[in-house]
């Protein structure tokens, strides 16, 4: 009897033995384990983060490429001092008949980007007829006008002001606005638009 429980006490000890060198070893996978975990959540992040970097220089390309693409054809370095005698220029229209004949306006464009080597303004000359009206609209870009000669009206967003030789108006962007000729000559008016073109404004009518 002693001697069987002495073999199961050197078995204890024995095992006791494996179990102290196992401990640590197991600690240390336990220690490792954690690490990794630690290692791919920060990668994550790292990843996540870089994503959203690639995403915002994706868009600032973008943009560029846009704002590239509105530039005139001669591009901003071959852009060159630009003099037009309006004199020489033949009027233009409404392309649509329709609404050519309810507002009879016809105009000149002085300075435009697909006209001539120039970019960042629009500059023409207009001419509403006695009795004639520039039908209601509104456009994406601002606009100014100066009246050179001729009586008349401005109405913008409702507010109707008169207009003679001398006068300037500030028309905000979409605003809704219309010109009105009420003397007994013609409305010659300068108008100007903020863009490369005259193309690049687009008239929306709203009667």
């Amino acid at each position: 009897m002693q001697t069987e429980g002495m073999e199961r006490l050197e078995r204890r000890t024995e095992d006791l033995d494996r179990l102290e060198q196992v401990a640590p070893a197991l600690a240390t996978k336990d220690d490792l384990k954690a690490t990794e975990e630690r290692m791919r959540t920060h990668f994550d992040v790292a990843a996540e983060d870089l994503r959203h970097r690639i995403q915002l220089v994706a868009e600032a390309v973008a943009t560029l490429a846009e704002r590239a693409r509105q530039l005139p054809a001669t591009g901003m370095r071959g852009l060159k001092p630009v003099v037009v005698d309006q004199s020489a220029l033949d009027w233009e229209g409404w392309d649509d008949p329709a609404l050519a004949a309810r507002s009879p306006v016809r105009w000149k464009l002085l300075v435009s980007g697909d006209r001539a080597p120039a970019a960042g303004l629009v500059t023409g000359v207009g001419e509403v007829v006695p009795g004639g009206v520039l039908l209601r609209h509104h456009h994406e870009p601002e606009e100014t006008y100066y009246v050179v000669s001729g009586r008349g009206h401005v109405e913008i967003d409702g507010v109707r002001r008169d207009v003679g030789p001398g006068t300037a108006v500030f028309i905000p962007p979409n605003a809704r606005h219309t010109l009105y000729c009420t003397g007994a000559e013609p409305l010659i008016f300068v108008f100007t638009f903020a863009r490369d073109r005259f193309a690049d404004v687009e008239y929306h009518f709203d009667e």
